[in-house]
């Protein structure tokens, strides 16, 4: 039923505990910028607030009435990779499970009745990033498919940069840390 679904690793569905003790190490290492590691986060959160008011048009029309919900499909302490628990961790404390997650086997540790319990702007990137096919037919009906796509990219580039700074590879110069989208 979902387009594209994501490949998973040992690694990509790490627990919470596995992702803050990295975090943490990350934080202790000599040389780590983050200052930049704030910058990243701030443009994430720039591009996940253009894409949840892209979906936010077409969500409530789709995802009320869906038989096999997204969130209630994936058993896993949310989707977050090393990089984007990171910049999430340089804007937010450590993520709790809220003491109303929906209480299903399948269903994503964050999930509440109301919904996704983390902040819309700072989500993991395969939340925003995976669509089910309704969606994805029905922004391509919108003629956003482009602009969607471009935010994607724009994610996909913060989350390789990220990559490249928490593993001490740091090959990017402070003149490229800046991801450019423009719609």
């Amino acid at each position: 039923m979902y387009s594209n679904p994501p490949t998973k690793t040992c690694e990509d569905s790490m627990g919470l505990d596995t992702l803050e003790e990295k975090y943490q190490l990350v934080l202790k290492r000599a040389g780590i910028d983050i200052s930049r590691l704030s910058r990243y986060a701030n443009q994430a959160t720039i591009i996940q607030n253009e894409m949840r008011a892209l979906f936010n048009q077409l969500t409530p029309h789709l995802c009320t009435h869906c038989e096999n919900k997204c969130c209630e499909g994936f058993p896993v302490e949310g989707w977050f990779s090393q990089e984007d628990y990171t910049l999430f961790r340089v804007k937010y404390d450590k993520p709790t499970l809220p003491p109303n997650r929906v209480n299903l086997q399948s269903a994503c540790y964050f999930l509440t009745p109301e919904g996704c319990s983390l902040p819309e702007e700072m989500r993991p990137f395969t939340c925003v990033k995976v669509n089910c096919e309704k969606l994805n037919k029905s922004i391509n009906a919108t003629g956003k498919t482009q602009q969607l796509n471009q935010l994607k990219n724009a994610l996909d580039k913060i989350h390789r940069e990220v990559s490249s700074l928490i593993k001490g590879n740091n090959l990017l110069s402070s003149q490229h840390s800046q991801v450019n989208y423009h719609p």
